[in-house]
């Protein structure tokens, strides 16, 4: 059976072995591939698009400069650009104008949706906390100094809903150690 097995060659390239001036050279079209594949910002990603512009602009290449269009319309554009709808492209050079006028837009849409949820998360951090102050303060109302377990116990404590339930009981407890108990029976 010796006759039948394949005997197949190939090529492997590693690309994480690559050094960085290889991958930065764009005369290569693996090397502009694996840059692409490995950008960290969309103005690294234009840079290469520019780039090749340049080096398969002429007629012979268009085959090559249609798979690089494809490959970024469908594979690294959509997965770097999530929730933004590209238009369809036909050319590299449509890439390259689409991508220089739109990365201003989707810079300045993406950080109005950071500022919006880091705003939300800080108002949910905000009460939180104002929560867990309202819980120890009754505590410290009714039974005087509040333990220190009791209080990294709150303190560990993220949901409102459930420092709300904790309120509450502060309000009803007979006892601090009555509540103390109860925070630790249910595991905080």
């Amino acid at each position: 059976l010796e006759v039948y097995r394949p005997q197949l060659r190939y090529l492997l390239l590693a690309e994480r072995e690559l050094g960085e001036a290889t991958i930065l050279e764009t005369r290569n079209l693996a090397a502009a591939l694996f840059r692409l594949e490995q950008s960290q910002d969309l103005e690294d990603v234009v840079e290469v698009v520019r780039q090749l512009v340049k080096r398969l602009g002429a007629p012979e290449h268009a085959d090559i400069r249609r798979a690089f269009v494809i490959w970024l319309s469908r594979v690294l554009l959509p997965e770097r650009l999530p929730g933004v709808v590209l238009p369809e492209v036909q050319d590299l050079q449509e890439v390259r104008d689409m991508l220089e006028t739109g990365v201003v837009d989707w810079t300045a849409k993406w950080k109005e949706q950071g500022l919006q949820q880091g705003l939300q998360q800080g108002l949910q951090q905000g009460f939180v906390q104002a929560a867990r102050e309202d819980v120890l303060a009754v505590l410290e109302v009714r039974f005087g100094v509040v333990p220190e377990a009791v209080q990294a116990a709150v303190e560990r404590i993220t949901e409102v809903q459930r420092l709300k339930q904790l309120h509450r009981r502060a309000i009803l407890v007979p006892s601090i150690d009555d509540f103390a108990r109860q925070l630790i029976a249910e595991g905080n």
